[in-house]
């Protein structure tokens, strides 16, 4: 018998088991839970992720997105790439189920504008660094890169509409 357990016998005995029992817990003492914090590396994962060999993000198929790998690859984007095209830039994590969601709907958008535009996908998890440079406070975040600088961006998963929109102005800065 622990001291926890000796505590709570204690008030048990004391208060009634009323006005103990909304207070014993069996769950893990808060420090066996890992930090919830996207910008760190051991972020918690899917714990069926050790089953799937498939790709969640950024299809290796398409030559028109990317994903970033390493911090130092995203100077070369943003120095280099998109002064001559526009980037969209989706910062989302493996274990994040809008990030899911939303993944498919712009990797579609891309496909259908046919190499006018580029999309790099940042795992946060694994560039941290580059998510913090552009300000990104939650996932999923997208952003239009354009000329080094951010032109447009949204956070969350959107409407189709709003996708939409975000394309076209990408497209008339394609154009120009």
């Amino acid at each position: 018998m622990c001291i926890r357990d000796r505590f709570n016998i204690h008030r048990m005995i004391r208060f009634g088991f009323k006005r103990i029992l909304p207070a014993v817990s069996l769950a893990k003492p808060f420090f066996a839970y890992p930090t919830m914090n996207f910008f760190n590396t051991a972020a918690i994962r899917s714990p069926f992720s050790m089953f799937s060999s498939k790709r969640l993000f950024a299809s290796t198929g398409n030559a028109y997105i990317k994903e970033l790998s390493k911090v130092s690859e995203w100077e070369t984007y943003l120095s280099t790439v998109s002064q001559e095209k526009p980037i969209i830039v989706q910062f989302h994590a493996s274990w994040c189920g809008p990030c899911k969601t939303l993944m498919p709907k712009l990797e579609e958008r891309v496909k259908k504008e046919g190499g006018k535009l580029m999309m790099l996908t940042v795992n946060v998890d694994k560039c941290g660094a580059v998510a913090q440079e552009v300000g990104v406070k939650a996932i999923p975040h997208v952003a239009l890169l354009h000329k080094g600088k951010i032109v447009d961006d949204f956070t969350g998963v959107q409407n189709m509409e709003i996708i939409i929109k975000f394309f076209s102005q990408a497209m008339k800065l394609a154009e120009k």
